[in-house]
């Protein structure tokens, strides 16, 4: 079977590789923050898209919040994966504030030097990516063979 048939007939692989493209764009994001290089409206969506990137991983490595039945998790490609939503909470309430709607306060529990620290919410985005390289660890001993495939195939250098 080739790639694309592949992707016409294995749901879960075309899952898996929406996750670990997110995963490479997400990191690649990450290690250009805070891109001081940038105009300031550049820098305000790279923030958004990188936070939106990184509440979607949230919601794919938790294991103990209630999710929609048609959700995709890392316990459908790892069954004994274990992640608490409380690794995550001040990040969720960080994205819920900025991102996903308007509030009358944009900033962590009302603390405006809080909330714009970069090297504060650099410390909350790599807590992601620390908890996704233990998943990948645990992927690639459950099922080496579809880690390399996705981790090859969703290198962004």
């Amino acid at each position: 079977m080739d790639l694309f048939d592949r992707y016409k007939n294995d749901k879960s692989f075309v899952l898996a590789t929406h996750v670990f493209v997110n995963v490479a764009h997400f990191r690649k994001l990450l290690s250009e923050f805070p891109w001081h290089s940038q105009p300031d409206w550049v820098q305000w969506g790279l923030l958004e898209a990188t936070l939106v990137k990184a509440r979607a991983l949230t919601d794919f490595l938790i294991t103990d919040a209630l999710k929609h039945s048609d959700d995709f998790l890392a316990r459908s490609m790892v069954s004994n994966w274990v992640q608490p939503e409380s690794d995550f909470l001040e990040l969720r309430g960080l994205v819920n504030k900025q991102v996903a709607h308007f509030a009358q306060q944009r900033f962590i529990g009302n603390q405006q030097d809080l909330a714009i620290s970069s090297d504060h919410l650099c410390v909350l985005l790599k807590t992601v990516d620390l908890a996704f390289s233990r998943f990948e660890i645990e992927l690639r001993e459950v099922d080496s063979e579809l880690y390399t495939e996705l981790t090859k195939q969703f290198l962004i250098i």
